[in-house]
């Protein structure tokens, strides 16, 4: 007597379920291809030239994109000539009848581990190392380089904005130069954990790749930079 009520009701529950499986189904292909289109649209942002769009979502951009999705044209189209940076650092002790250390090289021995173990911190110290000089040498934009240009032939409004754009550059350029010094600090104390030092000697140096004719032959050399920025305040701070 129940029988054609438990079959109708079976009946009802696997089409109540069919169209259940085929929502959630729909709902994550849906969600899915959302979160796709916003993930590439947000890297598209991230990676494009600067324009007045990307200018005002940056923020929001970069609160993406970092730590995790961080990138640049480099990953796809990776730059040769870009030359190897290094910083070299010479100790000055407190202790006046101590003389002081010869050059060290600090960022050479993370090449060489980077170099045989890809995945290792290397990475990141040699970033550390090398990312004052942004700073100390910031790059100009075709904005700036219009507004110099300008000089005293511009207006009141345009000489203000080129003065706030030169002091700002150099306060840029004092704290790449405190970066460099509290950097060669460190490894000063890395190096020499007994002693007090005074001062601490920044430099630094690239050398370029050599000439892509000579790409086989181990014993070619590109051509080497030096930048001297003379001796810095030692300041105490956390060693690696």
């Amino acid at each position: 007597m129940f029988a054609p009520f438990f079959q109708r009701l079976r009946s009802l529950s696997n089409s109540k379920g069919e169209r259940l499986g085929k929502f959630a189904i729909g709902f994550t292909g849906l969600a899915t291809a959302g979160m796709l289109t916003f993930h590439f649209t947000m890297t598209l942002l991230y990676v494009e030239p600067e324009n007045p769009f990307r200018d005002q979502v940056q923020s929001f951009v970069q609160g993406y994109m970092a730590p995790y999705f961080v990138q640049n044209w480099h990953l796809f189209a990776p730059l040769p000539e870009e030359p190897s940076k290094h910083l070299g650092v010479v100790c000055r002790f407190a202790e006046p009848s101590l003389p002081d250390t010869e050059v060290i090289d600090v960022t050479a021995p993370h090449y060489e581990h980077f170099q045989r173990y890809r995945i290792s911190a290397s990475q990141r110290i040699i970033r550390a190392h090398v990312y004052p000089l942004m700073l100390v040498h910031p790059e100009k934009d075709g904005v700036m380089l219009k507004l110099e240009k300008l000089g005293e032939d511009g207006t009141e409004e345009e000489r203000a904005i080129v003065q706030m754009l030169e002091e700002t550059a150099e306060e840029s350029h004092k704290a790449g130069l405190r970066l460099l010094s509290r950097v060669a600090s460190a490894e000063c104390d890395r190096r020499f954990p007994d002693a007090q030092m005074s001062e601490v000697h920044v430099l630094y140096y690239q050398e370029q790749a050599p000439k892509f004719s000579q790409r086989n032959d181990p014993q070619a050399k590109g051509q080497v930079t030096t930048m001297d920025y003379g001796w810095q305040p030692y300041e105490k701070v956390a060693s690696y």
